[in-house]
């Protein structure tokens, strides 16, 4: 097991340059990106980052093909946690599988995903939503699921942690400057640059949801947060109004990965220690914030007896086993 970030990324890309060997591609791969990286696929080729069952007909592989759109600059790399998100969840929406995620629990014991299929009225991938936080245009949702309840889906993989807030990252002369403490020197009366140009009501919920408010030269609690935040109001926020009962947002993670890495219950990475924050924030509401891994997911996907070459795929491609 991989304890820093870079030697899980020197495992995870050794095993994936393993993988284009045997599978022989042809050409499709960019010869641009060196070994020491990932390997990436050519532009023309970006669909053959997408696991496929070896025998399906073209329409088949034109459903799943066509479950994502647009696709991320990042999408063409094998790494690409959009590509392994289609990989799985688009193929279980196009040929109608998505029963086999109602036996997965998160961390907690609780359903990850949805107790019954037969609540699910739709799942859609980087399905578009209005801005909440602070987006310069309607932000990209990894997975949406509708129905008796609404899921928010955010799916990882290599990353080294989780989206923060850009704010405190620009210049200090960008207009959209925040140096992450709601002190007034950043020139906002509301002394959040998200809710300046973002949804002004999103710091409307978050003292009842998290308990947090804008407290003047207080560190803002969304600095590393902003993510699974976001996520969590998507879920709970229609027409204006929230309503905690509505849904609950999802965090899918690789087990491997130390950016999320837990020890004896404690966060030692990035990414765990943003989730912890959140989660312990929302106190006996902990259940609108889940936490599962691709490995419960491939264990659930081999329960299904038409998806072994899918387990498979998972297998060769990254690793993942069923767990």
């Amino acid at each position: 097991m991989a304890t820093t970030i870079d030697e899980y990324h020197e495992a995870l890309f050794a095993w994936q340059w393993r993988y284009a060997e045997a599978m022989k591609f042809n050409g499709s791969l960019d010869p641009a990106h060196a070994a020491a990286g990932p390997p990436v696929f050519r532009r023309r080729a970006a669909a053959a980052n997408i696991l496929l069952r070896p025998d399906d007909d073209q329409p088949t592989r034109a459903r799943v093909v066509a479950q994502v759109t647009p696709r991320r600059r990042a999408f063409r790399s094998m790494v690409s946690s959009q590509a392994l998100t289609q990989s799985v969840f688009g193929n279980l929406v196009a040929r109608g599988r998505i029963g086999c995620l109602a036996a997965i629990a998160d961390d907690t014991g609780r359903p990850l995903f949805f107790a019954d299929a037969a609540e699910v009225d739709d799942l859609l991938l980087e399905h578009r939503i209005p801005r909440l936080l602070g987006e310069t245009g309607p932000a990209g949702i990894d997975l949406w699921i509708t129905g008796a309840r609404r899921v928010v889906v955010d799916c990882n993989l290599a990353e080294a942690g989780l989206g923060v807030c850009p704010c405190p990252q620009l210049d200090p002369d960008d207009a959209d400057f925040c140096n992450g403490s709601f002190s007034p020197d950043t020139g906002r009366g509301r002394g959040c640059a998200l809710a300046e140009y973002g949804d002004p009501s999103c710091w409307d919920f978050l003292p009842e949801l998290l308990g947090w408010r804008r407290n003047e030269g207080a560190v803002c609690p969304l600095a590393s947060t902003v993510q699974l935040v976001r996520g969590i109001l998507a879920a709970c926020v229609s027409d204006g109004r929230l309503d905690r009962s509505r849904g609950h947002a999802v965090l899918i993670v690789d087990a491997r990965n130390p950016a999320f890495g837990w020890s004896r219950w404690r966060p030692t990475g990035a990414g765990s220690r943003a989730f912890a924050a959140v989660r312990d924030a929302l106190g006996q509401r902990g259940d609108l914030l889940r936490l599962g891994t691709w490995q419960q997911i491939a264990g659930a996907l081999a329960t299904d007896g038409q998806l072994g070459w899918l387990v498979e795929g998972l297998r060769r491609k990254y690793g993942i086993e069923p767990g």
